[in-house]
């Protein structure tokens, strides 16, 4: 069962086998998995073993943010391993961006973050000295001047970066985004799946809710009924 709007599932939390459990569960319902302490854990090969029990696609949300040769070294090592995605962060500024490109060689996607969903408004003002839309609008310019052009925004920017002719055709991936009733668990930017969805977003990721769900077939066919139930009831289907 797949949702007109895709989403990755992270497996943030997972040790290896509960990573491979959920990945050979969920593989036909999600466009692939992201990670971040496994790759940590276990070292490139979990790229190739996520693959072999069903992966579409392997996310390594590595957060790169170092200086433009090292970025570079990085990325060309983290594509050797196979992983499709490669999280870098645009505050690097334009130069790293590009540096990741140059290592990826065109063979895996990269993905700039702008400002993490964890962060409160305060905490915008003090690391960028304006509020969230001023910084997140500057650090998705800065990474199409990169030549970048997928995103991850919290849900409550994707509107506005829609809206943005500069920025046509971004791809923009929603982390955080929780269904009415589910904890935040430390995110400060929640949205719902279907909100997100009806914003514009490209792409969701989902992790908490599924994987500490008791069954978490069927909280991904939930969530997918959720995004086309809001697609629907606004005509967007």
């Amino acid at each position: 069962m797949a949702s007109n709007v895709p989403f990755y599932l992270a497996l943030d939390g997972c040790n290896l086998q509960e990573a491979i459990n959920l990945t050979r569960k969920l593989s036909d319902s999600v466009a692939g998995v992201k990670i971040h302490a496994l790759w940590d854990a276990e070292g490139p090969q979990v790229v190739g073993l996520l693959r072999s029990v069903g992966a579409r696609e392997v996310w390594a949300d590595l957060k790169l943010k170092d200086t433009p040769r090292t970025v570079q070294d990085r990325a060309e090592r983290i594509s050797e391993s196979g992983a499709d995605m490669l999280t870098v962060h645009a505050d690097g500024d334009i130069e790293m961006m590009q540096a990741a490109l140059d290592g990826a060689q065109g063979k895996m996607e990269i993905i700039a973050i702008t400002a993490l969903t964890s962060l409160s408004e305060a905490q915008i003002q003090a690391l960028y000295g304006c509020g969230r839309e001023a910084a997140v609008l500057r650090l998705a310019r800065n990474a199409r001047l990169a030549g970048i052009n997928s995103l991850v925004c919290s849900g409550k920017e994707v509107l506005m970066l829609r809206h943005r002719p500069e920025l046509e055709g971004m791809r923009l991936i929603v982390p955080g985004t929780r269904s009415i009733g589910v904890a935040a668990l430390g995110q400060k930017n929640v949205v719902t799946p279907g909100q997100a969805a009806l914003s514009g977003a490209s792409a969701l990721v989902l992790g908490s809710q599924i994987r500490h769900s008791g069954d978490p077939v069927k909280a991904v066919q939930d969530v997918v009924r959720e995004i086309e139930h809001a697609l629907v009831k606004n005509g967007r289907s």
